[in-house]
């Protein structure tokens, strides 16, 4: 078996003081993150869900950021092609990728937190996907939605200033021949994946 995120002078500072005493206080600061990091993304998924999914084979890292993005993939390839069932699909080729995204306030902008910088990061990332209100998918974290087909599949939420995308594809044999696993069945998968999250990443 293969195993398969100027100075400035005193003049100016003391312009800037009494503009802003004419022009009123500034924004109250945001509520604070809820989440200050990020776990192993090879640690969000339990062992049960990992083996269920991809045959329990090891999580290899892909962090890139281990600040603000972190990933992992699961990858499982049978040894010799499977005998097909009478009825449905033997996997054959399975592969799951989870990346976490933390958003963070910035110094310069404490009257905006993390949560309404992911929020705006989800809304933008599914517009540019064209994503429909009816690809909402309800039950996971503060928002969610996803994309499925017979082969592969994908699934993006939010929880606090936390983002989390999720990547599955899964095909095998069937009495027909090589086979996607099908969508309903990349969706259950997915959707297992994406609860089972939450509850792992640190606060």
């Amino acid at each position: 078996m293969r195993k398969i995120a100027a100075r400035f002078g005193l003049s100016f500072g003391m312009v800037g003081a009494l503009l802003l005493g004419a022009c009123g206080t500034p924004p109250p600061a945001a509520a604070p993150d809820p989440f200050l990091s990020l776990p192993d993304a090879c640690e969000v998924l339990s062992r049960q869900t990992i083996q269920e999914i991809v045959g329990g084979t090891p999580g290899r890292s892909r962090s890139a950021d281990a600040k603000t993005g972190k990933s992992c993939q699961w990858q499982y390839s049978a040894d010799n092609a499977p005998v097909p069932p009478l009825q449905g699909v033997t996997p054959s080729d399975l592969g799951l990728s989870v990346t976490l995204y933390l958003y963070e306030r910035l110094p310069s902008q404490q009257d905006v937190g993390g949560v309404q910088m992911a929020s705006d990061s989800f809304a933008a990332g599914r517009n540019r996907q064209g994503v429909a209100d009816s690809d909402s998918i309800d039950g996971i974290g503060d928002e969610a939605y996803g994309n499925f087909n017979d082969a592969n599949g994908s699934l993006t939420f939010r929880t606090g200033n936390v983002i989390v995308e999720l990547r599955y594809q899964g095909s095998g044999e069937s009495q027909q021949g090589a086979t996607g696993l099908g969508r309903e069945a990349i969706h259950v998968a997915l959707t297992k994946a994406a609860k089972d999250i939450p509850q792992h990443l640190r606060k």
